[in-house]
């Protein structure tokens, strides 16, 4: 899935019809969860990080269960960059953290064991 072209995990045909099969089914759903790359025209960062947040898989893995969800990248590069700098600090508030640390947080809770992701081109960069 690629939300940077507008579409939101939490779609009304996602949420009627994909997600529900993908659970049932046990088919995984690899998602872009970085900042940048292409986009939706018109859309402006504050929009695209709204629709690749990881925190926009939460309620979804709290609705579907079964849901099998990996967020590619891992945050992506410059959150790596982000997380060089501040570290994976759990008691950070939300808004300061960077998707690194989101995306562990999510993963350590032990609420979610459907939810992953990886690191591949993460560090193309570095």
């Amino acid at each position: 899935m690629y939300p940077n072209l507008g579409y939101r995990p939490d779609h009304l045909v996602l949420m009627e019809q994909i997600w529900p099969y993908a659970a049932e089914k046990n088919l995984p759903v690899m998602t872009h969860c970085s900042r940048g790359g292409p986009r939706g025209k018109n859309l402006t960062k504050e929009a695209l990080d709204g629709l690749t947040a990881p925190s926009c898989w939460v309620h979804l893995l709290d609705k579907f269960p079964g849901l099998r969800v990996c967020l590619a990248h891992l945050g992506g590069a410059e959150e790596w960059e982000r997380y060089f700098g501040d570290g994976w600090q759990p008691s950070q508030p939300n808004e300061r953290k960077s998707w690194i640390a989101e995306i562990l947080d999510i993963i350590c809770s032990g609420k979610h064991s459907n939810f992953y992701s990886d690191i591949s081109y993460t560090v193309f960069r570095f």
